[in-house]
């Protein structure tokens, strides 16, 4: 884990699904406009390009296994999202837990490290920022905290709050720099990691739990996930604004984080909300799709597969669940892991493997897609470590 990392993710190369060995220079970014000219700081990358990289495409449940391993958990909610942080590694980041914990997807091990304070629900989610280095994100912690996977450490850094339920989740939009989305919290918030500060922006909002998570989605520009928020929110960093768009919907607890999946859209993933969500941050438009499920707590967070498609991971839902923004469908899939708020979130860890973060489940889970969604060469560690892929 010593090595170096660089931040632009365009360091490296990757093959395509008919083995093509390309450089991570030749892709353009994202953004909605599909084009190339940005600063290789802004970290999204064109889906265009990497589609393939994921295999043919073709989605097999036949094919999936999933499997818990590591060691028996002793506790619940001890741990909220996870970052992948090279070598098929993923840190777990703590929620009641006071230190972090160390996935090894090779390995199918898991350890503990480092030490915090106590309390409870002090982070969720975490960002990875280069070097080995994540920022865990402030949720009723006072400070942010920056985890050294290298060193085996967890320290806070920046300005002391000691407001609760401050901020879900965080974004990572290039140059050090970490956007953490506003939950009971007044404002966004600019976290520099170069500087070690922490810095709330934006029109003060009020309210309790609006947004669960975030997406970046290029030009500085993060779309903001309404759990009892009535609309979905643009946070723009160039010009430190917060902007609700969208069509209203006072129904709370509606969906639970989104992902990226290309050219200004993001699917959002329905936590009580009873269908998946489009969203086009060109056109600034929000459209339900597939079929209906009233269910509460479903899904907690997706990881993007390639190819439009979308797994989302199952809190409440018995199976994890397939979503398909080409066909505009979702599709529940696999074995019956989910149920009791068995899992918080989920991480892409390269070669068709994807680890489910345990909440009440007592182990990690790996849900192995299977060989058709395996490349026949691996992606590079600096694919893996960009912020395409390393999502919250």
């Amino acid at each position: 884990m010593s090595k170096p990392v660089n931040m632009s993710p365009f360091n490296g190369v990757f093959y395509d699904k008919a083995g093509n060995l390309h450089d991570l220079t030749e892709l353009k970014f994202g953004g909605g406009n599909g084009g190339g000219g940005k600063p290789d700081t802004d970290p999204l990358i064109d889906p265009a390009v990497l589609d393939g990289v994921f295999g043919d495409g073709v989605f097999d449940a036949e094919q999936v296994t999933i499997t818990p391993f590591g060691t028996t958990l002793l506790g619940t909610e001890l741990y909220n999202g996870g970052v992948y942080v090279e070598d098929g590694k993923v840190v777990v980041i703590p929620f009641q837990a006071n230190n972090c914990m160390l996935i090894d997807v090779n390995a199918l091990t898991t350890t503990t490290f480092g030490t915090y304070m106590s309390g409870s629900v002090k982070f969720v989610g975490g960002v990875y920022v280069g070097d080995g280095k994540v920022v865990a994100i402030l949720h009723s912690a006072s400070q942010p905290a920056l985890i050294n996977v290298n060193t085996l450490t967890i320290a806070p850094f920046g300005a002391v709050t000691s407001a609760s339920n401050k901020y879900y989740g965080g974004v990572y939009i290039g140059n050090g720099k970490v956007v953490a989305i506003p939950s009971r919290a007044i404002q966004p918030a600019l976290i520099d990691v170069n500087a070690l500060t922490i810095t709330p922006f934006g029109a003060m909002i009020g309210g309790s739990a609006q947004y669960y998570g975030g997406v970046y989605v290029g030009d500085g520009k993060v779309v903001a996930i309404p759990y009892s928020a009535s609309q979905f929110a643009l946070i723009n960093v160039n010009t430190l604004t917060i902007a609700p768009f969208g069509a209203v919907n006072s129904a709370s607890n509606k969906y639970y984080g989104g992902v990226y999946i290309g050219n200004g859209k993001v699917v959002a993933i329905p936590y009580s909300a009873s269908q998946p969500a489009l969203i086009d941050a060109n056109a600034l438009t929000i459209t339900p799709f597939g079929l209906e499920n009233s269910a509460s707590g479903k899904y907690y967070g997706g990881v993007y597969i390639g190819n439009g498609k979308v797994v989302a991971i199952p809190y409440n839902a018995s199976q994890p669940a397939l979503i398909d923004a080409n066909a505009l469908t979702i599709t529940p899939f696999g074995a019956e892991i989910g149920g009791n708020a068995a899992y918080a979130s989920g991480v892409y860890a390269g070669n068709g493997k994807i680890v489910a973060i345990p909440y009440h489940a007592s182990q990690p889970a790996l849900i192995d897609l299977g060989p058709s969604y395996r490349p026949a060469k691996p992606l590079s560690e600096a694919a893996l470590l960009s912020a395409w892929f390393n999502k919250l």
